[in-house]
């Protein structure tokens, strides 16, 4: 294939005349790992909608391999893009292995009628989709038993189930404890350095944003505010113009993989605060 593999062409967004999106214009090569920041009421919401095909946009055009992607049909969608809204819903009574089983409807006309039944090659996708995204040992469980960072998990697995080529992530650290971020952000890295998948993900968590995106997209006011590395884009002047307040941009320590420190100067470290205050857009 040649070309980027998403593309957005002045792509705008107006409910009733209300502009929410002013003509995005993004293109998203194969392989890389795009966040997407920016803060509340910036436009990132509609934005991952439209790439979802939730909403159609109300001007420009959305490419997906170089086709109108509303012109594609859903299975082929389905088949080169995985999309995880931020709260996905499905039955309370389904194992985590039947919600994952799911994740390889697209590759087929039909699929069996239990797990049980499923074929060896989907069985396999299945079992490898478990183990990565940590809830192996969850199987036979139930969605309604689980908290809410297994379920989160268990969504992340029927994803990765589905060996798109594009994954569009709404949030997909929300709900998970801080062990489980980082493993699936590095989870994330690792299926862009070998397997060379596509990510577009919105994060609310800067630092994340700075040390496992190799790119940053920021909005503001429905448009594209900053794009380039993390290091061009996660600099105290932009941030500080994108959210409003003072932010100061730090040297993660040594070790932390290059995790930046983000610090809004308003907020700064007190007698009863420590140095981990929450950055902008979190």
């Amino acid at each position: 294939m040649s070309g980027p593999l998403l593309q957005l062409d002045g792509v705008r967004w107006s409910p009733r005349g209300h502009e929410v999106l002013r003509g995005i214009t993004i293109s998203v090569e194969a392989g890389e790992l795009v966040a997407l920041i920016g803060p509340t009421g910036s436009g990132k919401s509609t934005l991952r909608r439209i790439l979802g095909r939730l909403l159609r946009p109300s001007a420009g055009r959305v490419r997906l391999g170089g086709r109108d992607a509303w012109s594609l049909a859903p299975g082929e969608v389905a088949r080169r893009v995985a999309f995880l809204p931020q709260s996905p819903e499905a039955s309370p009574d389904l194992t985590v292995a039947e919600l994952v089983w799911h994740g390889r409807y697209p590759h087929h006309r039909g699929l069996a009628r239990s797990f049980g039944g499923a074929r060896p090659a989907d069985r396999a996708a299945v079992e490898s989709a478990l183990h990565q995204a940590g809830v192996a040992e969850l199987r036979a469980a139930r969605l309604g038993e689980l908290s809410g960072g297994e379920q989160r998990r268990a969504w992340i697995a029927l994803v990765l189930a589905q060996e798109a080529e594009l994954l569009l992530l709404d949030e997909p650290t929300a709900f998970l404890d801080i062990g489980h971020q980082l493993e699936l952000l590095a989870l994330l890295r690792r299926l862009h350095e070998e397997r060379g998948t596509t990510t577009v993900m919105a994060l609310h968590d800067l630092a994340y944003a700075g040390s496992h995106a190799t790119r940053v997209v920021a909005l503001s006011g429905g448009q594209v505010a900053a794009d380039g590395p993390p290091g061009r884009v996660l600099t105290s002047e932009q941030l500080s113009a994108l959210y409003g307040v003072p932010v100061t941009v730090l040297p993660g320590p040594a070790g932390a993989a290059g995790l930046p420190i983000v610090v809004p100067r308003s907020a700064a470290p007190g007698p009863d605060r420590g140095p981990g205050a929450r950055p902008p857009g979190g």
